[in-house]
């Protein structure tokens, strides 16, 4: 997990891997700063901090819970904060139990990262495939709502042998004084209800999972924009744009090449390379894809997928091919060519998903999501 400090305040955050860049608002002294410095806590995690993380309970509400296992700790009663949870009534079971299946997988992680590592020092492993190895086994809990050792998931690749996973295991037992052990059959099959239904999609650490950000730029007018791809451990590979602030932002034209494909409604100067007074202004474009990784092997494949999907942006958003490729219609048919011809996928379709404005200009001042019809551009149905 991300987390970050605030400069002026000193108080601590979890922080999702997409806000990291952008400016945030602290929640206890309300001041803005910049979400650079970002450090991992590679602890065994707990349960009223994974409640806290996927919004199962306020921060109020963990107050309140800790303060009375407090003072039934005094009293002498052993209790746990997941039954005051429920007996407060601030999660259900089955919210509860999802957050076991979480930490489970957590907790597993961690030594599995042990076991990596203990593999890397012995010249069983490269680091690469330790990483991808990580990789697979979250996307199967994603998917699959269980836990695979990532022993198991590099003797299935052939990158090791039983004799030597029995090896590191003997030494993580030596160094830790436990063996990370086999899920057993409830885990295996997995809460019945989606994840997703409750929490927020989970998504680990993009270092972690051996994702990287591929940044492209281009000038245009003296305005940077940043495109970034990130591929997300999931069935789905998201796209995100983010604009940075140049100095001489009003210089910039609206009418520029980029405006015309994506401003919709100047009430709200809806597209996502568009100016803002916030550097939080993202849009989000979702390119569904039925892929499933059961090694590292599948998972490198995707990676070659993905690098020729960065290309694929390239040739639409550089210096020299957007000035060669103009009008909605024609980009629109590039997109369609390079992605289904390049990707060798079944791309169902390529849309604007999410667009929230932090701070429109001449509103309210209240968050809008913004109908994806607007983007109707982007659909390659």
């Amino acid at each position: 997990m991300n987390f970050i400090q605030c400069p002026f305040c000193n108080c601590e955050y979890r922080i999702d891997p997409e806000f990291v860049g952008n400016t945030i608002k602290c929640q206890k002294c309300e001041k803005s700063f910049e979400a650079i410095h970002v450090y991992q806590k590679n602890r065994k995690p707990n349960l009223e901090d994974l409640a806290l993380a996927y919004d199962a309970i306020t921060k109020e509400q963990l107050e309140e819970a800790l303060s009375i296992k407090k003072a039934e700790d005094q009293l002498g009663n052993a209790v746990n904060i997941e039954d005051i949870f429920l007996q407060k009534g601030m999660i259900d079971p089955e919210q509860l139990e999802m957050l076991k299946e979480i930490n489970q997988f957590l907790e597993l992680r961690l030594l599995d990262k042990k076991f990596g590592k203990i593999a890397i020092n012995k010249g069983f492993l490269t680091d690469r495939e330790v990483k991808l190895a990580l990789s697979v086994q979250a996307i199967n809990f994603k998917k699959k709502k269980y836990c695979r050792l990532i022993g198991d998931i590099l003797i299935e690749s052939g990158v090791m042998n039983e004799s030597q996973r029995d090896e590191i295991l003997m030494e993580q037992k030596r160094l830790d004084g436990v063996l990370p052990q086999k899920a057993n059959e409830s885990t295996a099959e997995g809460p019945k209800q989606d994840i997703k239904q409750k929490f927020r999609a989970f998504v680990q650490d993009v270092r972690d999972a051996n994702i990287q950000n591929l940044i492209i730029t281009f000038t245009q007018r003296r305005a940077l924009i940043v495109i970034s791809a990130i591929a997300l451990i999931t069935v789905s590979l998201i796209i995100y744009a983010a604009t940075v602030k140049p100095k001489n932002y009003k210089n910039v034209s609206d009418s520029s090449f980029l405006s015309k494909i994506f401003e919709k409604d100047k009430r709200y100067f809806v597209y996502p390379f568009k100016y803002s007074t916030t550097l939080s202004d993202q849009a989000f474009l979702n390119l569904e894809m039925d892929v499933e990784f059961t090694d590292i092997n599948g998972f490198e494949e995707f990676e070659r997928k993905e690098a020729r999907l960065r290309h694929a942006f390239n040739l639409v958003f550089n210096p020299r091919s957007y000035r060669q490729v103009k009008g909605e219609k024609k980009i629109h048919t590039t997109l369609k060519r390079i992605f289904r011809a390049q990707m060798d996928v079944d791309i169902t379709n390529v849309y604007v998903t999410k667009y929230i404005l932090t701070e429109p200009p001449e509103s309210d001042g209240e968050d809008r999501p913004i109908d994806d019809t607007a983007f109707k551009f982007f659909k390659l149905k």
